[in-house]
This record gives structure tokens, sequence and C-alpha cells, in this order.
């Protein structure tokens, strides 16, 4: 498979949906903010069905969750070539968001209000955003080699760069369909300032970026391998993807991990 940072301008798309052709060869990863009169216009091309209303209505922040599902279903009839009104979403095991119509197609979605990113693809993709902040890295999410190189970093770099590292470990559990994992166990190494790769059940190239104050990751499967993991009790750490926080049950003064909510 293609290094998905081979072609960014081919990869990213922030604009309108007009702007987006269809080639089945090339996943598309649309990036766009909630609050514009863009993201109002593209969603009115897709309705809801009572099935979509029942899945997000009761949950929290449910006009966005909404808003989201509508600009996936505008996205996947654009890319595809079916009508908008024939787009059925439903959940994996895991939770996550899959196409039961149209067949053959993979998504992946993420947003951090008012920032969206939703990816789409004939083979499996991962996709994450984060808003550009000033929290502290949280160092109880990284390896020993990356800890190792984050500490080389001069002061000011480590910042933006955990917080890609962190974002291209959600893109590639979300590729793999792993919900709660231990985020030491998912490796990353960067090959320059926007690609990576990312290891744990199977190797996945990911492609980030920055771009009007969020950051975002794009992970495709490279070549699978075999990933054994271990953990020992007391020392169980885990990233839940789903609500972009991370829960440890780690020795007294070790630190934890927490991040807002979707």
């Amino acid at each position: 498979m293609a290094d998905p940072g081979e072609s960014p301008n081919g990869l990213w798309h922030d604009g309108p949906l007009d702007a987006l052709g269809s080639d089945p060869a090339r996943p598309v990863a649309w990036s766009l903010r909630l609050d514009t009169q863009m993201a109002a216009s593209m969603a009115t091309r897709a309705p809801l069905r009572s099935a979509d209303l029942s899945d997000l209505a009761g949950g929290a922040d449910a006009g966005a969750r909404l808003l989201r599902r509508r600009l996936l279903k505008a996205l996947v009839a654009q890319f595809t070539g079916v009508h908008a009104a024939s787009v059925v979403v439903a959940r994996s095991a895991e939770g996550r968001p899959s196409l039961t119509h149209p067949e053959g197609w993979h998504i992946s979605l993420s947003g951090r209000y008012p920032f969206c990113l939703i990816g789409i693809a004939a083979v499996p993709i991962g996709v994450d955003v984060e808003p550009l902040t000033n929290e502290e890295p949280l160092w109880d999410m990284l390896s020993a080699s990356e800890t190792r190189h984050f500490l080389n970093l001069p002061e000011d770099d480590r910042r933006p760069e955990w917080l890609r590292r962190w974002v291209a470990k959600e893109a590639h559990l979300k590729l793999i369909g792993w919900t709660r994992v231990d985020p030491r166990h998912v490796q990353t190494e960067a090959a320059d300032q926007s690609r990576l790769s990312c290891s744990f059940q199977g190797r996945s190239l990911c492609r980030t970026r920055q771009f009007e104050g969020r950051i975002e990751a794009v992970a495709l499967m490279a070549k699978r391998v075999a990933s054994h993991v271990r953990s020992s009790a007391g020392d169980v750490r885990s990233l839940n993807i789903g609500s972009r926080s991370a829960t440890t049950n780690v020795p007294a003064g070790s630190g934890g991990l927490a991040r807002g909510s979707s």
C-alpha cells in the first residue's frame, strides 16, 4: 500500500464536497469546522434516518454528533456516487461507525468541537483530530523509547510533538478496531515532521498535519505483523478512543492519563 504521506494534497480535502473527486484508489480525509456556513450547507444534503436519531440524539453533544453524522453521509454520497438518503451508518461491535450501505467502503470519524475529520477509503482507515492546546504532555502514555526521544527535544517542541504522537496513536487504534489499549504499546516512529509509523497488532503508516488550530492524523495499514502485548498486574493503562480519555491503574505517585470528552 502506498504511503499516505506521498500525496498530501490528494489525502486531505478542506473545501466543499463539490470540489472533491472520486478516486477509489485514493483515501480522503475531509477536514472542516462545524461552526461554519459551509458545514451547515453540506449537511443539508444528507437526511437523517430514525436509526441515526436513536443512535445519537440521546448522547452528550447530540447536536454536534448529529451534524457530524449528516456530514459523514454527505461525504459518502459524494465519494461513492450513491444518493445520500440511501447511505446507512451502523456501529461495529466496538462502537465505531461503519457503513452498511454502500458496501465495500471503510470510514473513520473524529470530532473535537468545532473541528471534525472524516475519512473514507476502499481500505481500512483511521483518523483523529485534536485542538492545539497548551496542555502539558502526559508522559505516561509514551513508550520508553518515545520518552527518550522527547527528553532530547527542545522544551518548546515537546508539547506539539506529544500531541502529534497522540493523534497518530488514536488513528492507528481506530484503524485496527481496538478501543481500550495500553497507549505505551502503540509504538510510534517519526520519519519526518508529517509522517510516522505506528505499531500495535500490525503496522500503519500515518500522515499528520497542523492546520488552523488543530492537529490531524490519518492512518492506513502497512504490512500486518504479529504483535504480542504484555501487561503486569498493578500497572495496567488503557486509552479510551471513544471518549478521548485514558484511565490508569498504576502505583501511587506514577501519574495518570486524562483527556476531555469529544
